[in-house]
């Protein structure tokens, strides 16, 4: 911790007029009333996809039937792996679905034939392909399910993966979050139910619309360059001064 000095504080006063550039969308999160004007929503950050091809065995299957539900977990681990995947299974009740195993440590098993397995495959070109995304609520997952324009169920572990579930239940594309550490069937087919209503799809087409409208990446440098033409950085000698004083 840095001891209370004037020096700091004035520090400190001078660093909370720098624009801080949040990668979060004003889609799922308007700016809180009470954000300092220094902090901006810029929108998903997103690096350009170079051109993807998926195998042969993705591409047979999604070309075999009706879009799919995703299931992925990303990096979540620590949780009862097999019950969580048989319960799964048993809610989706032989519907086609995708599943991608991630970090968890969940084997593929015996899977009925309703379900595939993937590898890692780039959010952006598979979720627009799917029906819903099963996921863990990370900030990035969610904000890529959303933006594909797909409804959410999520099941949160930790950290701000809560915070993501209520927020795309609040605007409509999710059920509330499912519990993961104790999984119930008929938790998870109530959620996927809720899922395929027409009202909830339209929701996540509009939302992914204006997702997808957003620049994140031009937004943030467009700040930056704001600050740097309106504003001298102190540095060297400078800095020290204004410290100083």
């Amino acid at each position: 911790m840095w001891p209370v000095r004037s020096s700091n504080c004035r520090c400190a006063k001078w660093y909370g007029r720098i624009t801080r550039c949040c990668t979060v969308s004003r889609a799922l999160l308007p700016t809180p009333a009470d954000w300092p004007t220094n902090a901006r929503l810029c929108g998903q950050w997103l690096v350009p996809s170079p051109a993807w091809t998926p195998p042969p065995a993705l591409a047979n299957f999604l070309a075999a039937g009706e879009a799919p539900i995703y299931i992925g977990f990303g990096s979540m681990t620590g949780f009862d792996n097999a019950r969580l995947l048989d319960v799964l299974i048993e809610a989706v009740a032989g519907r086609r679905a995708l599943f991608y195993p991630g970090w968890s440590g969940i084997g593929p098993k015996d899977l009925p034939e309703n379900v595939s397995v993937v590898d890692d495959t780039p959010h952006d070109w598979l979720f627009p392909r799917t029906s819903a995304v099963i996921h863990h609520g990370g900030s990035g997952t969610s904000h890529s399910a959303a933006r594909a324009g797909v409804p959410s169920i999520v099941i949160p572990f930790a950290g701000d993966q809560f915070f993501w579930a209520e927020r795309l239940r609040f605007v409509g594309v999710s059920p509330a979050a499912v519990d993961g550490r104790r999984p119930k069937a008929k938790a998870f087919a109530a959620a996927l139910d809720f899922a395929a209503e027409a009202s909830v799809r339209n929701s996540a087409r509009i939302l992914g619309e204006t997702m997808r409208a957003e620049s994140g990446v031009v937004d943030a440098v467009s700040a930056l360059e704001r600050i740097m033409l309106n504003h001298r950085v102190p540095t060297g000698n400078a800095f020290k001064d204004l410290v100083n004083k």
